[in-house]
């Protein structure tokens, strides 16, 4: 930012070297903001200085916030979203971390998948227990990171999370936020076949 900064200041340019400039900055700015953010997020989980409120939620209608949000975005990169939810499923949850987490798992599931694809998003109750299922068919994850993803600032594919904005923090806080709903995160991949993030939460009735 200082440098874009400088150059503005200090060289004779053109009004659209100008333009691209200013415009660096407020991407770069951008950046350094969601970073911000999700230190912040990421320290107040960490020493469970995170307050939830949680109320009965049902998970269906989150889900379905969540990807209507983001389906201008999805259809921006020729990908498609589908759902397959169970109108039931209830969890205390907090609906904003909730939407949180799922913002962040779609978010990587456009990121990272192809052209013409599809990402497939299930919702289902079993034995007592809530799944939230997010399938792509990107690029997946080599097997050797897969054990590393959820720590902090570790990207998969550096050079690509600098151009896309990544700082290697979203599934760490994913998985913190996850584990405070006293929920599990799994991850299975394969390489230039996708991904698939299961997300496994308790269950309660709903009348309780």
């Amino acid at each position: 930012i200082k440098g874009y900064g400088e150059t503005l200041l200090t060289s004779n340019i053109s009004e659209q070297e100008r333009t691209d400039q200013l415009a660096l900055i407020v991407r770069e700015a951008g950046r350094m903001e969601k970073l911000t953010n999700e230190l912040l997020q990421l320290s107040r989980t960490t020493e469970q200085k995170e307050t939830l409120q949680l109320y009965p939620l049902a998970l269906s209608e989150t889900i379905r916030e969540v990807v209507h949000m983001l389906e201008g975005r999805a259809k921006q990169a020729d990908i498609t979203i589908h759902t397959n939810l169970d109108d039931h499923v209830i969890v205390n949850a907090d609906e904003l971390r909730m939407k949180q987490i799922l913002i962040n798992l779609l978010e990587n599931a456009i990121r990272y998948s192809e052209k013409d694809t599809a990402i497939h998003i299930h919702c289902k109750q079993l034995d007592e227990k809530a799944y939230i299922i997010v399938e792509d068919h990107g690029i997946g994850i080599p097997k050797e990171d897969l054990t590393h993803v959820t720590e902090r600032f570790y990207r998969v594919n550096k050079a690509r999370s600098r151009v896309d904005g990544g700082s290697g923090l979203g599934l760490s806080i994913v998985n913190q936020l996850v584990q405070a709903h006293a929920g599990h995160l799994n991850i299975e991949s394969e390489l230039n076949k996708g991904t698939v993030i299961t997300l496994t939460f308790p269950t309660i009735e709903e009348n309780e």
